[in-house]
């Protein structure tokens, strides 16, 4: 379980690097640093990877606790779903980094990113909740 905790912490620290280079790019004016639109293009896809590898582990993890912790299962159930919503957020923010003005428009893609981190924030929740409370 420090694992999983390490993981979601590596991301949100990830994420919170994203708003902060968001927040210079508002406090600069309206227009976002040049490049930035691109960073965070590739910081999603690596995400995108990253989260992906990450869900696809633990669902493997999943079939042995749902075995090991019967009452797990429809928890397991909502985070296999859950799964395919953060993928879809993911896929639908990078979208957002190319619709944003050519990534000149930094409150919307501050907005787009807040929806993910709102998202995932519940999900990492949700998961170390759950998991925490039936193997603690």
């Amino acid at each position: 379980m420090r694992r999983l905790r390490g993981h979601h912490q590596d991301l949100r620290d990830q994420l919170a690097r994203l708003i902060a280079a968001l927040d210079q790019g508002e406090a600069a004016g309206a227009a976002a640093p040049e490049g930035l639109a691109e960073q965070l293009r590739k910081h999603c896809l690596a995400c995108c990877y990253g989260l992906h590898l990450h869900h696809t582990r633990e669902e493997g993890a999943f079939t042995q606790f749902e075995r090991q912790y019967p009452a797990l299962v429809p928890a397991m159930a909502r985070l296999r779903e859950e799964h395919r919503v953060v993928a879809g957020a993911l896929t639908a923010f990078e979208a957002e980094l190319t619709a944003a003005d050519g990534g000149k428009d930094v409150t919307r893609m501050r907005e787009g990113l807040e929806r993910l981190v709102a998202g995932l924030e519940e999900h990492f929740a949700y998961e170390e909740r759950e998991l925490l409370a039936a193997v603690g």
